[in-house]
């Protein structure tokens, strides 16, 4: 009996040590099938959004995943959302928006929103979606191959600039009303990137 329990506590150790050998092997094929799955690809230039109240990420179906799309929470139920693409033709598109869920207002004080580039540059764009100045949320309906889709209802547009903008590009929106407070946003500036490598998927959409 003394023989047998000096044999379990001679071969312990080298039983841990099997079963810690096994699992990481086992941790070593996960990592090497998810990087076959994976490609680095040049993400190329871009425009990285920033405000203090945001939260900026991109979608893995643009491509380079360099629509970055910052989203700003003005309160629950209401978000703004805005992104800096630059065109193939070297043309810029800037779309920005409210996102309002049904119940929920907001007044705009205007219409327009400054748009300020090459350090001097700047422009005074007025939006049709924020003609009316008062926002009202709700639910929109959409069909798709026999299923029906919900979607917040958004105020957004795009707005296309057509001159060069340099490497820093910033927007201020118009003051505005929310559950009876009045509020005026910091500017949101675009950031120019490049030089960066990233992994995407083999089959990205």
């Amino acid at each position: 009996m003394a023989r047998l329990r000096h044999y379990r506590a001679t071969f312990a150790p080298f039983s841990l040590a099997l079963y810690a050998m096994k699992h990481s092997c086992f941790l070593l094929i996960i990592l090497s099938l998810a990087l076959v799955g994976c490609i680095a690809k040049p993400r190329g230039s871009y425009y990285q959004p920033f405000h203090p109240l945001g939260q900026a990420a991109s979608r893995t179906c643009d491509a380079n995943s360099n629509k970055v799309r910052l989203e700003i929470t003005i309160e629950d139920g209401i978000t703004m959302q805005t992104h800096l693409l630059e065109t193939s033709n070297g043309s810029f598109v800037l779309e920005i928006g409210f996102v309002l869920e049904k119940n929920k207002e907001i007044k705009l004080h205007s219409d327009s929103i400054a748009i300020q580039f090459n350090e001097e540059k700047s422009l005074l764009v007025s939006l049709k979606e924020w003609k009316k100045r008062i926002l009202v949320g709700g639910v929109v309906k959409q069909k798709y191959r026999g299923s029906v889709f919900e979607y917040n209802m958004s105020y957004s547009e795009s707005i296309s600039i057509t001159e060069s903008i340099g490497n820093t590009l910033k927007v201020t929106v118009p003051e505005f009303e929310v559950s009876g407070q009045r509020r005026q946003l910091a500017p949101i500036v675009f950031k120019k990137k490049s030089g960066e490598v990233q992994w995407l998927p083999k089959l990205n959409c």
